[in-house]
């Protein structure tokens, strides 16, 4: 009785002369602190940290050649500007990859749901200086209306501004 090992053609290589590559497919969720100080033209800059374990680090060479961004470039109230990912090494010299998130305030937005309409209500207030003194009345009526509509206004933006635009019901 033959064993069966004696007729298979086997060759052994060393692993110096053999690299392996693996790609992986990563789908993430991520919050962002958005700085409020420049509004209306604030840009809002995301960042993702991910690192390897450090017991992978000697035995894991991380590349970034390709990655995608298959979102919408105009959300809400924000385009997404740039998009760039880098490797880096940390303190303890491990590679970690750095995604950052460019975003800037779409500002045809902001022109035409806050600006055009401050515009309007001032000038029809100021318009207010220059009738006669018989209509004291219309003009006390029309710049308190124009006054609580201004702060109405402003109000609306300081909510939008700190709770973004959602489907979802905000209670405070």
């Amino acid at each position: 009785m033959s064993e069966s090992f004696e007729n298979e053609n086997i060759q052994y290589f060393s692993g110096k002369e053999n690299s392996l590559y693996m790609r992986r497919f990563y789908n993430q969720r991520f919050l962002c602190d958005y700085q409020l100080n420049w509004y209306p033209f604030d840009i809002q800059n995301c960042f993702m940290k991910m690192e390897i374990k450090k017991s992978y680090s000697p035995f894991i060479q991380l590349l970034v050649d390709q990655y995608e961004y298959t979102g919408p470039q105009y959300l809400t109230q924000y385009e997404v500007r740039s998009i760039s990912m880098e490797i880096r090494k940390n303190s303890n010299e491990i590679q970690e990859v750095f995604l950052t998130i460019s975003l800037g305030r779409q500002l045809l937005g902001v022109l035409l749901n806050v600006i055009i309409p401050t515009i309007v209500l001032l000038i029809i207030s100021y318009s207010t200086n220059f009738y006669k003194d018989d209509y004291f009345e219309s003009v006390i009526a029309i710049n308190l209306t124009t006054m609580l509509v201004i702060v109405t206004l402003f109000v609306s933006v300081c909510i939008q501004k700190y709770n973004p635009i959602t489907h979802k019901t905000k209670l405070h």
